[in-house]
């Protein structure tokens, strides 16, 4: 009985020392990638958003295409998936940090095209001193296709991360012309009556 409490209570220890190392609440660890399209106006075409990443996210990289609504449409890599009305990833971390560049390149006719980057990340560790803070590399708004480059901490760094960013494009607003026919009045005047004088033979 005692071998079974001892046993007991060093399996309490282990589990209660890994807990020590995964912070409460920590929910998902890894990596998430969120790409979304807003329509302003009334497209005619879909739109498609590249993402280049590199080594050792390169797996990540995709052509995503989004319709005329900005609804997700079809991806070339299947790690992608549809959600909340665009386009998600997760993976796992890297063992370096890595960059990844999202560009729109077709934009379905709009007029103007601008995006936002948003970065988040919980801290596991102290991130040591760099020349580059991982985030939204060319700040959180622009106008343009991009690219908009995104940098990721490495597994050892922290404990989840996420980017979001999002194109809006702008379609001007349909000009109609309206085309007004006039159908000409046609007025007929009766001709005058005409006064004969009798003629009188003797």
């Amino acid at each position: 009985m005692r071998k079974v409490s001892l046993l007991a209570a060093l399996v309490a220890l282990f589990v209660l020392g890994l807990g020590g190392f995964v912070p409460a609440g920590a929910g998902f660890s890894g990596t998430t990638m969120i790409v979304k399209k807003v329509v302003t106006g009334t497209a005619t075409a879909g739109s498609t958003v590249e993402v280049d990443c590199g080594i050792p996210l390169s797996g990540d990289s995709a052509t995503l295409t989004f319709d005329k609504n900005g609804a997700p449409d079809t991806t070339n890599n299947n790690a992608w998936m549809k959600s909340n009305g665009g386009w998600i990833l997760h993976d796992d971390f890297g063992n370096s940090r890595s960059t990844c560049d999202f560009e729109e390149t077709a934009t379905g006719g709009a007029t103007s095209t601008s995006w936002t980057c948003a970065f988040d990340f919980t801290e596991f560790n102290q991130v040591g001193d760099q020349q580059v803070e991982p985030g939204c590399d060319t700040g959180g708004s622009g106008t343009g296709t991009g690219p908009v480059s995104v940098i990721y901490f490495m597994d050892e760094e922290v404990v989840n991360q996420t980017s979001t960013v999002i194109f809006t494009n702008t379609f001007a607003a349909v000009t109609t012309t309206t085309t007004t026919t006039t159908t000409p009045t046609t007025t007929t005047t009766a001709p005058a009556a005409v006064a004969a004088s009798p003629t009188f033979t003797g």
